[in-house]
């Protein structure tokens, strides 16, 4: 909207962004790994972008309402564990996008929980397989340091 100097409309200047440049941008991967995806929601549900995962246009077709979606609309950012559109967990982070005019629109961005913390449990495996080896080993070398320290004081092996 263009006013003048009394704040009196004088017009209003509509610019038509083209959907490849807003797909350009949501089709980024980058640290999203397989199953990352950024996707953008309106107000009435529907999704105002494609999804990676189907192969139909789902542009105003396909209707979500995620936990996620249902807080980012009522203005809330976080990161959360919740159920995606597909029903499977996934790591989510929502926020309202607040310098829109005239739209209400959320974007999101989830990746599978499994993918997400998948370093952590291969660490975590790892370093329990690695306690229990030098807990072993300890174990093992106090038994034998007990066992020679018997002997030293019953040299005959009577109790």
């Amino acid at each position: 909207m263009v006013y003048d100097t009394t704040n009196r409309l004088l017009g209003v200047i509509v610019a038509e962004l083209p959907y490849s440049a807003i797909d350009a941008f949501l089709s980024q991967r980058d640290g999203l790994g397989e199953t990352g995806e950024i996707y953008i929601v309106g107000e009435d549900h529907f999704m105002r972008s494609k999804s990676k995962f189907l192969t139909q246009n789902t542009i105003l077709k396909l209707e979500l309402n995620t936990k996620a979606v249902q807080d980012a609309l009522r203005g809330n950012t976080d990161i959360k564990i919740v159920k995606d559109y597909r029903n499977i967990p996934v790591l989510s982070a929502y926020t309202p996008l607040d310098n829109l005019k005239d739209v209400t629109w959320v974007l999101l961005i989830e990746i599978d929980v499994k993918e997400a913390y998948y370093s952590i449990l291969v660490l975590k495996t790892d370093l329990i397989i690695i306690g229990t080896i030098i807990g072993s080993i300890t174990g093992i070398y106090i038994y034998f340091i007990i066992r020679k320290g018997r002997r030293k004081h019953n040299p005959l092996g009577y109790s």
